[in-house]
């Protein structure tokens, strides 16, 4: 829509029409996202259910789940201040540990990435975070330097190794066309493999290219 001359306004509002929302407010919500995407190619998460002012721990089903499991096991000589003990022996440390670890492991390199795509990247000069989209593919098949080593390294090569190779026939490979009869030497079974096999968007949607 943009493309086609729509200012943002309006090519929101009909883009938020189009997928059966209100035309004024999801409007507004679009170009919000859009904004959001541009500044940090994150799009904003659902917070319904999350404005608890209070944390527990019990919010954390690990910590729950551990608690519950200690509850069970000692149910005949349970009592509170056996609770407490193990809480505060335990269960905090423990939990304590795996959120030193999900710092380390996953706070720390989310917050360097956006540093560096976000902060760092932007005032270096000659760098542009952008998408990779379809082009040209030269596949360099016919370079000087691969035709001369086709022809004189490869094919010599493979017509040495003719002898010893295993025939079949062509649309039904259990059928022997014929197996080479070489004293002392192995046969040889030719399996070719055309390009590279490869799944769409395995690769990078987008980076930063110089």
């Amino acid at each position: 829509m943009v493309k086609n001359g729509r200012k943002l306004m309006d090519a929101s509002e009909r883009a938020a029409e189009s997928q059966g929302f209100a035309k004024n407010w999801d409007g507004r919500m679009v170009r919000s996202w859009v904004r959001l995407w541009i500044k940090s190619r994150e799009l904003p998460t659902l917070k319904r259910g999350r404005h608890s002012k209070v944390f527990s721990l019990l919010d954390d089903p690990l910590v729950c789940t551990e608690l519950q499991t200690y509850l069970r096991s000692n149910k005949w000589s349970m009592n509170p201040k056996k609770l407490v003990e193990f809480t505060k022996n335990k269960l905090l440390p423990d939990e304590a540990k795996r959120y030193l670890q999900c710092i380390v492991e996953t706070e720390m390199p989310s917050g360097l990435k956006k540093y560096l795509e976000l902060e760092l990247f932007p005032r270096i000069q000659g760098f542009k975070y952008t998408a990779h989209k379809k082009a040209l593919y030269f596949d360099g098949h016919e370079r000087e330097d691969v035709i001369a080593y086709r022809q004189s390294v490869f094919i010599p090569c493979l017509n040495e190794l003719q002898p010893r190779l295993v025939k079949y026939i062509v649309g039904d490979v259990d059928r022997l066309v014929k197996k080479p009869l070489i004293l002392g030497e192995p046969c040889l079974v030719l399996v070719a493999h055309d390009e590279m096999t490869a799944q769409a968007h395995d690769g990078v949607m987008m980076s930063w290219v110089w």
